[in-house]
């Protein structure tokens, strides 16, 4: 008796002992990926709402010099994010009373919005 179970365990892995093993590392491996993913979805969200308060701030100082509002990033002060975020894209709108500006995630429908009184909402 002793000898059959030497003998079994000088043998190795049996072929599905090493397919769950390859299992159970995929599994782990398919969720840790995902976590990864969404954590860095939601940092690239924040950044975004970052720029877009840095933005609401630039139009806040614009309007205490000129009494109004402008859509012209040069005249903010500022350089348009569009070209240093490669995840969001940057729409301003506005008017001598009022402004709103649009973060759009490239190649998704999630984007964000700030209005003059500096509330971020998603949009």
């Amino acid at each position: 008796m002793t000898r059959l179970f030497h003998r079994r365990l000088s043998a190795g892995f049996t072929l599905v002992e090493m397919c769950v093993t390859v299992l159970i590392i995929a599994i782990l491996v398919v969720t840790v990926s995902r976590v990864a993913n969404i954590r860095v979805e939601k940092e690239q969200d924040h950044n975004a709402q970052l720029a877009l308060i840095g933005i609401w701030e630039a139009q806040r100082r614009f309007y205490a010099y000129k009494a109004t509002f402008t859509d012209d990033w040069k005249a903010l002060g500022i350089a348009d994010p569009s070209t240093t975020n490669k995840h969001f894209t940057f729409d301003v709108n506005a008017t001598e009373t009022n402004f709103n500006v649009i973060a759009r995630r490239r190649n998704s429908n999630i984007s964000f919005r700030i209005d003059k009184e500096g509330n971020v909402t998603p949009n």
